[in-house]
């Protein structure tokens, strides 16, 4: 029987720490595996073990390759079972980690303007830190249009509709 089946036994037989504990030795040889991080955040949500899964995410998390894309997906399921402080500390951690990932950034601003104590300042001062790291460079590899900037010039306006090829009221 392989770790986590082991694990498995263990849990259902009602001893959830030793699980944990097996869990945990597994994720230590395979810290980027996500079946086993995603049976280490069942296990702990099903037996409230929520406070020992980020305390162990944090105390692994510089040894994890991709820990963007390792850990989103469990952010998430916190989320969505309303751990959402917990969430966040795993984020943050990540972003301090990774702090140019479009991914992470992302979450962490959608975090901070909806789950997070609503404060205007520090959600337009992530708004404008997200805007200079992430959308200025993407803006800068394209050029503007020509407008032209002539103030009588004529003002040209289209309108596309599906059926204008087949009897529109604008092209008769």
């Amino acid at each position: 029987m392989d770790s986590l089946g082991y694990a498995r036994e263990l849990f259902k037989s009602g001893d959830t720490s030793e699980a944990l504990g097996v869990i945990e030795d597994e994720l230590e040889s395979s810290v980027d595996s996500r079946a086993v991080w995603h049976q280490y955040f069942e296990f702990c949500r099903r037996s409230g073990e929520i406070d020992r899964l980020v305390a162990f995410v944090l105390l692994v998390l510089p040894d994890v390759k991709q820990p963007d894309t390792t850990f989103i997906a469990m952010c998430e399921h916190l989320e969505m079972h309303r751990y959402h402080d917990e969430s966040y500390l795993i984020v943050a951690a990540i972003d301090r980690l990774l702090p140019r990932n479009r991914l992470i950034r992302n979450h962490l601003f959608n975090q901070k303007q909806i789950w997070q104590s609503f404060n205007p300042s520090e959600v337009y001062e992530e708004y404008r830190r997200w805007n200079e790291e992430m959308i200025r460079p993407i803006s800068k590899l394209h050029d503007r249009p020509a407008v032209n900037q002539t103030p009588d010039r004529p003002l040209r306006l289209g309108f596309v509709s599906r059926d204008f090829e087949h009897g529109h009221s604008m092209r008769q």
